[in-house]
């Protein structure tokens, strides 16, 4: 490469310590000037810049060996490539090699006509921004798929990320809602609308404003003018021991509030009834034991009954076994003494049988 004075001796220098590639081109598109990154960058062969080389005829060599993929009119391409750069407008874009290698291009016009153009190895830092666009793109799909309402407001209290439940749950219009509006905003739109119930709206405003310039943890619920009830939750945000805002979830627990009324009415109506079923179940225990207690007395009583029959059975056989052998003995002796005894005046009356028969029952 021919250096004609010591300044392009210098420009020489400067440009193959570049750690970027450069190239110079003149007004008739012709390349007066190139360093060694830029030959590694494009995996150009050097004996290729052995002989004048226009831009255009490096194009040609870089279409006919595939970097710009397949394509069929060569000649059309590099017409429109030509074109382009004589326009000499400043410009800037990315090529992604067939190596995979990605190339960001930079091209300044020279005010004597040409380009001075830079070609910088921007493939980690496209690799990075192609995962970092990823990952925001599952970040918004997860957020964006998440039941509850979500928002972060940063630490100047503008709204950063939300998803369309959070939208819902608070009915916001899709014009409210927007990356840096103001919490201010969004709390005046709520209490102009009844949300925060009777009161001054810009006092309302004021106090929830306080509140959360105190970036504290906080949970609440909130029922809305239209009946439904939803849980807040929110907690700080730190990035690097920084406060960085705070992240808050809106959860629609109207069916769970439903669900605890109707279940702590059961509860009452059961605690009821359980009482009633107790004072009945108290009362039949003391008609029960009143009639094992009746029962108890009334075999008792029919024991003794049974044990004064016993006796009186008993007691009846043998005075009536000694009646009989009382009369027995008596029938006899009068028989005895009849044999026995003399005969007896007639003015005396004997003693006869009835007699004695008196005597006995006397």
């Amino acid at each position: 490469m021919p250096l004609p004075s010591a300044d392009a001796q210098m420009l020489h220098t400067l440009c193959q310590h570049f750690p970027g590639g450069v190239t110079v081109i003149d007004r008739e598109l012709r390349i007066v000037l190139w360093n060694e990154r830029f030959l590694q960058l494009l995996e150009l062969p050097a004996e290729l810049f052995e002989r004048p080389v226009t831009v255009p005829d490096l194009w040609r060599f870089n279409i006919e060996r595939g970097e710009f993929g397949s394509v069929q009119d060569v000649d059309a391409l590099v017409q429109q490539f030509t074109e382009r750069a004589l326009r000499f407008e400043p410009h800037v874009f990315t090529r992604v090699r067939p190596n995979g290698v990605v190339l960001e291009v930079r091209g300044e016009p020279i005010a004597e006509g040409g380009f001075v153009t830079t070609w910088t190895d921007v493939s980690e830092h496209h690799r990075l921004k192609t995962q970092l666009t990823r990952n925001d793109a599952l970040v918004a799909q997860i957020v964006n798929h998440l039941p509850q309402g979500i928002s972060l407001f940063d630490e100047n209290l503008s709204l950063q990320l939300w998803n369309q439940a959070f939208a819902a749950v608070l009915e916001f219009p899709p014009q409210a809602l927007f990356r840096g509006a103001r919490f201010e905003d969004l709390l005046a739109l709520m209490a102009e609308r009844g949300d925060y119930g009777p009161g001054d709206p810009q006092q309302q405003i004021a106090q929830r404003l306080e509140l959360a310039r105190g970036f504290q943890p906080h949970r609440f619920e909130r029922t809305r003018p239209n009946g439904r009830t939803h849980l807040v939750e929110g907690m700080p945000v730190r990035f690097q021991d920084h406060l960085a805002g705070f992240v808050s979830t809106y959860t629609d627990i109207t069916e769970q509030k439903a669900t605890e009324l109707a279940l702590r009415r059961a509860n009452d109506q059961l605690a009821s009834g359980m009482d009633a079923r107790s004072a009945e179940l108290s009362a039949t225990q003391s008609q029960l034991q009143q009639a094992i207690t009746q029962l108890a007395q009334t075999e008792k009583l029919a024991a003794l009954g049974h044990l004064v029959a016993g006796i009186a059975h008993e007691l009846n056989t043998a005075i009536g076994n000694s009646v009989l052998a009382a009369s027995t003995f008596l029938a006899r002796a009068d028989a005895l003494q009849a044999e026995s005894a003399p005969p007896s005046p007639t003015c005396c009356a004997p003693v006869t049988t009835a007699s004695r028969s008196r005597y006995r029952r006397a």
